[in-house]
């Protein structure tokens, strides 16, 4: 039982870490109160986006794939702001995780959303990892 919360610890810290380090990377501020948080970004997308990756190579998180919608809107002949999807993962803190419980491979590879927004401030958003510890037996 012992290894089991330690395991859950180091998992949820790892997670935490990586979240808190990030924001402060970012010189951002929280701006809202709900499971998706956003921060706002002192950097225009493209450098955000990049310091996203960085970030996350740092931090021992392989970035899985980049999904820019606003390419995709593109392609549909439509328009959008800067907008991409961050697909990113470690397998050693989710398999920490899963071990806890399996249900959190469902919400496996975590993602971050990078965007413009009219104004031409770029926001980041991201699920609260709280949530995803009362939703599942993380604790």
């Amino acid at each position: 039982m012992a290894t089991k919360n330690m395991k859950q610890m180091k998992s949820t810290v790892i997670v935490l870490s990586f979240l808190m380090l990030f924001s402060l990377q970012v010189r951002a501020q929280f701006t809202e109160e709900t499971p998706l948080l956003s921060v706002i970004s002192s950097r225009n997308f493209e450098e955000t986006s990049l310091r996203l990756q960085e970030v996350l190579k740092d931090e021992g998180f392989n970035v899985f794939n980049k999904i820019a919608h606003h390419d995709g809107a593109e392609k549909a002949g439509m328009k959008l702001r800067p907008t991409a999807v961050f697909i990113f993962g470690n397998p050693e803190a989710g398999t920490l995780l899963m071990q806890c419980d399996q249900r959190v491979g469902a919400e496996l590879p975590l993602k971050i959303l990078v965007w413009e927004e009219e104004d031409k401030k770029v926001k980041i958003a991201f699920y609260d990892v709280r949530e995803l510890n009362a939703r599942c037996s993380l604790s």
